[in-house]
């Protein structure tokens, strides 16, 4: 007992250094992910690909003409941008943010997000949109809704990819079910 009470302190001394040193050292400076500066961006998500390369999704404020907008950089693998910036949602009307993303074992990647798209009858009627890209940044069809319940609140839209492609979408929905459930 006197021996661990001696430790003790000694142990207490070295846990910093024990931390520090399973600390990763950074792999690069900081860097802009968005080109466009105008207003707020904000709420970023990020996939990686086995390659290293990886997207990032964000919401742009007014980027896209009205409210707010999906918008994606996809990087290679040394952090350089791999094609420009792009918008995701193609519908411009109203709110679309709170964006997700996930990749594939390919390379290709999916986002969702909330929105306020062309079957919603208010502007507090959100739906949950998917839009699935190929490796390269480009659109695999238009982007989708995920959700067949409509009139109520539906957000936090979440995205998960496996390997081979296949994905599932989550989100909450307000007023379906109960106050709030979680749908897939």
């Amino acid at each position: 007992m006197r021996t661990a009470a001696r430790l003790a302190p000694l142990l207490i001394a070295l846990a910093p250094l024990r931390l520090a040193a399973q600390t990763p050292p950074s792999l690069g400076s900081e860097f802009p992910v968005n080109t466009y500066t105008t207003n707020s961006q904000a709420g970023p998500s990020m996939a990686s690909a086995p390659d290293g390369s990886f997207v990032v999704v964000w919401t742009g404020d007014s980027e896209d003409g009205s409210d707010f907008g999906i918008f994606g950089q996809r990087f290679d693998a040394a952090g350089q941008p791999a094609g420009a910036e792009f918008r995701v949602n193609s519908y411009t009307t109203g709110y679309q943010w709170f964006p997700d993303v996930g990749s594939d074992g390919a390379g290709n990647f999916v986002v969702v997000w909330e929105g306020v798209g062309a079957g919603s009858t208010s502007s507090s009627d959100y739906n949950i949109y998917v839009r699935r890209y190929n490796a390269a940044g480009t659109p695999l069809g238009s982007d989708f809704t995920a959700n067949t319940f409509t009139g109520g609140g539906l957000l936090g839209a979440a995205v998960a990819v496996a390997s081979a492609g296949n994905f599932v979408v989550t989100w909450t929905s307000h007023n379906e079910v109960n106050d709030y459930d979680v749908f897939g």
